[in-house]
């Protein structure tokens, strides 16, 4: 499993199921419609939200239940946590088409959240990536990646 289904591979098969599920969502909404644009800003979401969810809880499984499957989550979290980022650029793309178009709807309190959310999400992103994974010591990296992963 772990030659068929491992890295970049991977990662293109998770971020090709959040693009289809995006896609289909994206069929027939009219963007004129507020409802309909926020619910496909809400789509984009929640298609890419497993990939942070097996990525999170990756660790945990493996020490629960130390099978081939969860030995296998663990070693690829990295490319299931890049392919959330990558679903992610999705919702940064709709989300700032429609603040774009329609205005800022949101509280200063969500916008506020929405930023953090959005800093941390790229700075996790960024330290995956060996070329910015290499500036941080391992300490630091740990840290930076429990208090961005608990934050999102």
């Amino acid at each position: 499993m772990a030659t068929v289904l491992g890295s970049r591979r991977l990662f293109w098969l998770l971020f090709g199921a959040t693009s289809f599920g995006v896609v289909l969502g994206r069929l027939g909404t009219d963007f004129r419609s507020d409802p309909a644009a926020e619910s496909l800003v809400l789509r984009t979401i929640l298609c890419a939200l497993p990939w942070l969810v097996a990525a999170f809880v990756a660790s945990s499984l493996a020490r629960l239940w130390p099978a081939p499957g969860t030995r296998w989550l663990l070693a690829n979290r990295r490319y299931v946590a890049i392919a959330f980022a990558a679903g992610m650029a999705w919702h940064f793309a709709f989300g700032g088409d429609f603040m774009w178009k329609i205005g800022n709807r949101l509280t200063p309190r969500d916008l506020a959240l929405d930023l953090t959310g959005r800093s941390f999400l790229l700075a996790l992103t960024a330290t995956s990536l060996p070329t910015f994974r290499s500036r941080l010591s391992p300490s630091d990296w740990r840290r930076l990646h429990t208090t961005g992963i608990y934050t999102l």
